[in-house]
């Protein structure tokens, strides 16, 4: 993991393509979308549960990881898929892809919704988030 950060650091473009399998301690994620989130009655009560509070700069809004759920973090250096298309939007097609191939293999129905990242059961549960 450390030989990671450091070539990362480092601007280094040795870097191995990298998933990086965690379980969270219970924390919500706080990103920013169009306005910082403000909310400080739901941030009180959401710590009164017992969850870390983390404001990041990524985008989106508040997220939950906590126990049981399986989080990845790819360390991907794109143009290393030769074939792929480069672009953001369709490696996020690939993984919405393989995460619906991977939950069809263990009997779960999923799909995508358009518009909406990520993969989801019955079009309103959301079973990955990406």
């Amino acid at each position: 993991m450390n030989d990671i950060k450091n070539s990362l650091k480092c601007g280094s473009s040795e870097v191995n393509n990298t998933l990086i399998l965690v379980e969270h301690k219970p924390v919500y994620t706080i990103g920013v979308r169009s306005k910082p989130y403000e909310d400080l009655l739901l941030e009180k009560r959401l710590k009164g549960l017992g969850a870390e509070f983390v404001r990041t700069n990524r985008g989106g809004l508040i997220t939950f990881h906590g126990s049981g759920q399986l989080v990845v973090y790819p360390v991907l250096y794109l143009p290393s898929f030769g074939t792929l298309n480069r672009s953001i939007r369709c490696y996020v097609r690939s993984l919405e892809t393989t995460l619906i191939h991977l939950c069809h293999s263990f009997g779960v129905k999923t799909s995508v919704v358009e518009g909406l990242p990520g993969v989801w059961v019955d079009n309103d549960r959301k079973i990955a988030a990406i």
